[in-house]
């Protein structure tokens, strides 16, 4: 497992999932890292609803976590254009999770799940597409 498989896998955290993370191509860690997040967003609705104040932190500090390490781990270099957008829209979805976080601000967490499905789709999209070999 390569050390950034290993970051994401800490980062994803004990929730019954560990031999798809372990089993993963950096592609499809990618899409689970996306879907724990999501889930996590739509827990803290109820965390909020029920006065969960611990589990609620709980959920935002592993979201947290998770927008972090996907955020480490762009290769402006390499990734280019969309390398930097994605850092722009990591380090914004961050900033709207503090905020959200402080104030209970249920708008602000659907908001941030909103962008965490549209990245979500487009990666199912680009992994249900034909592979090419790179050099080819």
């Amino acid at each position: 497992m390569s050390p950034s498989q290993q970051q994401a896998l800490k980062a994803y955290g004990a929730v019954g999932a560990h031999s798809q993370v372990v089993n993963a191509d950096p592609l499809k860690l990618v899409q689970l890292l996306y879907g724990n997040m999501i889930e996590r967003l739509a827990a803290i609705r109820g965390n909020i609803e029920r006065g969960e104040v611990a589990q609620k932190c709980e959920h935002v500090d592993k979201t947290s976590q998770i927008l972090g390490e996907l955020n480490g781990s762009l290769d402006l270099e390499k990734g280019g254009d969309l390398a930097k957008n994605l850092r722009g829209l990591y380090e914004y979805m961050m900033l709207r999770l503090v905020l959200a976080h402080a104030s209970n601000d249920l708008a602000a967490f659907e908001e941030i799940a909103t962008h965490l499905r549209k990245l979500k789709s487009g990666w199912d999209t680009i992994a249900a597409g034909p592979r090419v070999a790179v050099g080819q």
